[in-house]
Order: C-alpha cells, then structure tokens, then sequence
C-alpha cells in the first residue's frame, strides 16, 4: 500500500481514462493473463480500504488522434504498456456493472434512477461512449471483446449455465483466457453475497468506487515508435512477468536503438513487424493444436529455434568467449536463454565500434530465423486429424 503523492505523472484511474480509449498496436502480444494474475489484482483490490492507495502500474502512451465523440472531444492512444492491466479492469468493472444491473430490476421505483445514473457513468468511463468503445483489443479478439466484455454478452452465457456451448465459439486462446477472466471475477464478486448479506449492492458501488478513486498508475507520454521501444525497455513491467521470448525482443531493439545507425528507426519498425507475425502465429499454433490437447507456449518454440540456430561454429564461439565450460549441443540447450542474452551482449560490446553492420545482421537475421521456425510449426500444425490418419495408413501394394 502506498499514500497519495502529487508527483507528476500518477493520476487514479477515473483521470487515466476519463475522455481517452486506447487501442493495442498490433506487435503487442494477446491477452494472456489467467489465475495467478487476476487473483493477484483482485486481493489487492479486495484488501484494499477507502482511505489507502495501491499502485497499479505503469502505463506508456502514444497519441495517435483525437475524435468527437457526441459531445466530447476524445484522445485515442496507442497502449504500448499496460494493455493486460486495462483489459483485466475493464473485465472487472463489465462483471461489476452486470451485477449492478440485476439488482435493479428488483429495486423501487424511487432508486432505479439512481442506480441507473451510476452504471450509466460506470459504463461510459469502463467500457464505451456513444460511438467509441474504451479499448480495442487485437485482431480476432477486438470483436469478441467488445461484444461479450464490452456489451456484456457473456452474462448470458455465465447466468443460463450455458459456458460449454462457448468453446464452439472461442476463435483463439486468448478468447478462452477473456472468457475465463469474466467468470473468475463473477464469482468473486458473487462471493460479496454472502459476506455482505443485505448491503450486496452498497459493496459492490463500494468496489467500484476503490477501482476508480485508489488505484494509482505511472504514465509516461511518448512520441514516436522509439521513444515508446525504449521507455519499455528501460521500465519494470508489473504483472505476468516477461517472457523470455519477450525479453529477446526487448534485448534487439535495445541494441538496435543503441547502435543508431543511419536506418535504426527502419530496422527497429522490423522487429516490431516481425514479432508481430509471431505473436499471431502463436495464437495459431495453439489453436489449431487444442484438438491434441498439446500446448506449447512461446519459450517452447524458442528453444526449439535454439536448437536448429546453433551450430557448430556457434558452439565454439561460446567457448572461445567463456559462455560455456563444455561446449555441447545439449549444454546450450539446458540454458538456451542466458547464453542467448549473453552471446548477443559479447557481440555488441565486441562490435559495435568496429563492425556495425555484422551485429545488425546478425539481430536481425536472428529474428527473421525464429520467425521461420514459427512459421514452419504453424504449418505443421495445420496438419488435420484425417491428414495424419492418411499418413499413419499402410501403403497398398500395387498387384
């Protein structure tokens, strides 16, 4: 828990979103958060009283236009940081609203109006205003989150008991991980029931007042691709933590935007266009790879690249530079990540007065390879039950 500071740059969410929505620039990576995330958010709001602050995180935006809305005038950012933090909010505040409006069916008449006013304001805070919804999420998942978080389609499927009938309409795993986020919260706001008896209602205007007024977030205001790159780098993202993959990434443009070569800008607008292909690919991956009940998560695939990258010139390399006493493929393997890190940390540090040409190729060459093996997995993946029965049949004899 922490106090209330003046110091620039933290505001509470109410001023964070009040005329501004946000859309995630498309080499983000999907929703990914699950259990151990939302359980966390949801104790730190839980526990939290009136009077008390708990920092929620950092969010970095990038103005990317302003538009009429009714009678508001809109700022629309790009999310560079703290897209899994709003989307888990705004999942929150829809399931939240949802409860809000059940109640007041069963109101008098003289505080339906109140209700009504206060989950009007909720929602245009939340979740949309009158033409412009509060985040829009990436790719296949934008539609399913402005329709069943957004306009709270999933209440009727939560309410009827109907959740088995969603798996034939999740078109990705990230929709399954939304889905799942919206009935974790349900039931934890459902739990308030039971504790707080007659006064459900005040307890749940009561949560929602918390999530507006005492969560505090760190914004930082970039202008352009670069500034926005480095400030992540340079910045502890709270939450899931990073994935080594995402780490990789980071690492790149790190060095690309260090090196400043007459094209950084250009390259640096390449990693983000290759991973975002390979935050697509994983999505498909998964997706298509559910009916075998196999799931392989991206520091899978990176190691699987790992294997295929390393040669035997590399090898020695790593041992010539001190990053592996026994330079064998399976040592490297064990520790795929570090001796990347390190190997790509050698190379700068050894070229980058002398050859800078070689380490850009050598960054960038690493990240179109690894975009090939997901590329290849992906294909693999399409591979359909009858195809793999067809290849397991034995071969006819011609007579």
């Amino acid at each position: 828990m922490m106090s209330m500071s003046e110091e620039v740059g933290k505001t509470d969410l109410e001023r964070l979103l009040t005329k501004r929505a946000f859309i995630i620039p498309k080499y983000q990576r999907f929703y990914s958060w699950e259990k151990k995330e939302w359980e966390d958010l949801w104790n730190d709001i839980d526990y939290l009283d009136e009077n008390s602050y708990h920092f929620f995180g950092t969010f970095i935006l990038k103005l990317s236009k302003k538009v009429r809305d009714g009678g508001d005038l809109i700022e629309i950012y790009e999310l560079i940081d703290g897209q899994q933090r709003l989307a888990t909010i705004i999942m929150l505040v829809s399931v939240i609203i949802q409860e809000l409006k059940s109640i007041k069916t069963s109101l008098p008449e003289d505080q339906k109006q109140e209700l009504e006013d206060i989950i009007k304001e909720a929602t245009k805070l939340f979740l949309r205003g009158k033409n412009i919804n509060k985040l829009r999420m990436l790719g296949l998942d934008e539609e399913f989150f402005r329709e069943y978080v957004i306009y709270g389609k999933f209440y009727e499927y939560i309410t009827q008991k109907a959740c088995d009938s969603m798996e034939k309409i999740f078109r990705t795993p990230s929709q399954r991980r939304i889905f799942s986020c919206l009935q974790f919260f349900l039931k934890k706001v459902r739990e308030y029931r039971v504790r707080y008896e007659n006064k459900y209602k005040e307890s749940l205007l009561d949560l929602l007042a918390k999530i507006k007024n005492n969560l505090i977030a760190h914004i930082y205001f970039v202008e352009d691709l670069i500034q926005a790159s480095h400030t992540f780098i340079v910045l502890n993202d709270r939450g899931k933590p990073l994935t080594n993959l995402e780490r990789t990434k980071s690492q790149i443009m790190d060095y690309i935007i260090k090196l400043r070569s007459k094209d950084y800008e250009k390259k640096v607008e390449e990693i983000h266009k290759t991973f975002e292909k390979i935050y697509n690919l994983i999505q498909s991956i998964n997706f298509r790879l559910r009916r075998y009940r196999i799931k392989l998560n991206e520091n899978d695939l990176q190691r699987l690249h790992f294997i295929l990258y390393v040669d035997e010139s590399m090898l020695k390399k790593f041992r010539e530079w001190g990053l592996l006493k026994k330079a064998s493929r399976k040592d490297a393997v064990g520790r795929y990540h570090r001796l990347l890190r390190k190997y790509f940390s050698k190379s700068f540090k050894k070229y980058r007065n002398r050859k800078i040409g070689h380490l850009i190729d050598l960054l960038m060459n690493y990240s179109n390879k690894l975009l090939e093996v997901f590329e290849t997995v992906d294909c693999l993946a399409k591979i359909s039950v009858e195809e793999v029965s067809d290849l397991e049949r034995p071969i006819e004899r011609e007579n």
